[in-house]
């Protein structure tokens, strides 16, 4: 069986995507599928025998259904859309990061982007809180010091509750230093948590929790002012974020007390 030119089948699939999402969800007969979409039944039989050359769809007892690699393209379509819709609500975030943006669009599915606004400036940061507060092994790459944060993991630290194992840069380092000189030195000294200094520019700010698999990403804007948060809860973003985060750890400086 001759494979189609792919990008000819996606582009029939496009332009009948709600054609295909009405097959998806039982809708059968050529009538009900006109009525569905306020067409003729002559644009259905045009658009189901372009959908037919791609073997996207076949004739049934009733009129028209799908075929297995129908199916399939018809989830891909519908996980598109969900993660087409996070890109748009994560734009203001994406211009904040520049040129090119390396969150992959996967990690969008599902996600939660969260802004501040002006009834509730703080709310990204306590959605990351939240999670801290059930999170017992905490990794990141920072770049920004939440005094909120920094005070809540030391007293966690201290109790022995927490393990965090952080990539904090130089910027971030001489902060602690000077602004938190106790709380920073005791922390240090403790085994629940290892710290390191990296020396690259780094783009947003990571927090994740592998065996939780949840991933609070932070992005700034130019002079340094939070745009939002990227939340999500799924292993495969805990895995990517692992990944990055054992790129910095492993070229970076360990700190000691």
């Amino acid at each position: 069986m001759d494979r189609p030119e792919i990008a000819d089948a996606l582009r029939c699939l496009v332009d009948n995507a709600e054609l295909v999402e009405a097959i998806h969800r039982g809708t059968e007969r050529k009538r009900d599928l006109a009525e569905a979409l306020g067409v003729s039944t002559q644009t259905i039989y045009r658009r189901t025998r372009q959908l037919r050359e791609y073997r996207l769809v076949e004739k049934s007892s009733k009129g028209y259904r799908l075929t297995p690699i129908g199916e399939l393209h018809a989830r891909m379509i519908s996980d598109a859309q969900d993660v087409s819709e996070r890109i748009y609500a994560g734009e203001r975030l994406f211009s904040d990061l520049g040129g090119g943006v390396s969150i992959p669009h996967w990690l969008l599915k599902d996600a939660e982007i969260i802004y501040p606004t002006r009834n509730k400036p703080h709310e990204p940061l306590e959605r990351i809180r939240e999670k801290l507060a059930e999170t017992t092994n905490l990794r990141g790459v920072v770049s920004t010091v939440i005094p909120e944060h920094i005070t809540y993991s030391a007293e966690r630290l201290a109790e022995g509750s927490l393990r965090a194992e952080i990539v904090f840069t130089p910027a971030c380092i001489d902060e602690l230093e000077t602004e938190f000189p106790t709380v920073f030195a005791r922390s240090l000294g403790r085994d629940s948590l290892t710290l390191w200094e990296t020396a690259r520019s780094v783009e947003f700010d990571l927090l994740f929790c592998a065996e939780q698999g949840w991933v609070g990403i932070r992005v700034y804007d130019g002079v340094g002012r939070l745009s939002g948060v990227v939340y999500t809860e799924s292993e495969p973003a805990a895995e990517w974020t692992g990944g990055i985060y054992r790129t910095y750890r492993n070229t970076a400086r360990p700190l000691s007390a």
